[in-house]
């Protein structure tokens, strides 16, 4: 960063001497022909034109070849194995779960994640036969909805699923352990700290918010009357 600082100064300084040798030209040449009237007057201002167009062309010459031919390339940091791509599905009451599965196909290792903001009930009879058909990918993407939801039964399944996010989507994993901990369910809270404490670098701390989502246990069927 040092180094960098002092070859910006150095740069700034050869723009502005060089702006100041080729104004100094143009003064030489104006100067000594200005007449004490309006034509002088606009001469001096024709000359504070140039020097500004003098310095502005200066800058950005030097700068485009310092940054095209003698910059110092950044190095690159090489990164080990297959990286992982994240799709996302937003959609508004249009969720087509054929257009999922087409995303879900590709040739690249990719996490698919539906972001719908639905009113329609049918999306949320795709999540409940996703979870009926046990497809764990679903239940990691939406844990949020069935922690609210609070499915009786369903504990066993969600911590299946938090297993499976540590293989396949490690980067959200503390996000789903912190909320599952934290949402109000013995079966749930056991379950997590088990699993913690089989994991490397894992400090999960009961009361601590989850990035995504920190839904009570059960909360959005307390407010519509039930489970399905």
């Amino acid at each position: 960063m040092e180094q960098s600082n002092r070859t910006s100064g150095a740069l700034w300084y050869g723009v502005l001497a060089c702006w100041a040798v080729a104004t100094g030209i143009l003064a030489w040449r104006f100067l000594p022909n200005l007449t004490p009237d309006f034509l002088g007057v606009a001469q001096v201002f024709l000359l504070a034109c140039l020097s500004y167009f003098l310095l502005t062309g200066v800058f950005n010459v030097v700068v485009n070849v310092w940054s095209r031919f003698l910059h110092t390339p950044n190095p690159t940091r090489r990164v080990e194995g297959t990286p992982r791509v994240a799709l996302l599905y937003c959609t508004y009451n249009d969720f087509e779960r054929e257009a999922a599965e087409t995303m879900r196909r590709q040739t690249h290792p990719v996490d698919v994640w539906i972001l719908d903001d639905s009113t329609d009930p049918r999306a949320e009879e795709h999540l409940l036969a996703e979870y009926a058909e046990k497809n764990l990918d679903t239940i990691v993407a939406a844990y949020p909805y069935f922690v609210a939801k609070g499915i009786p039964g369903s504990e066993k399944l969600l911590l299946a699923a938090l297993a499976h996010s540590a293989d396949e989507y490690a980067i959200y994993r503390l996000d789903m352990a912190s909320a599952l901990l934290n949402c109000g369910n013995a079966e749930l809270e056991q379950g997590v700290r088990e699993w913690c404490e089989q994991q490397s670098g894992c400090e999960i701390k009961t009361g601590e918010a989850a990035i995504w989502g920190a839904s009570r246990w059960g909360a959005s069927s307390a407010s519509s009357g039930g489970h399905p």
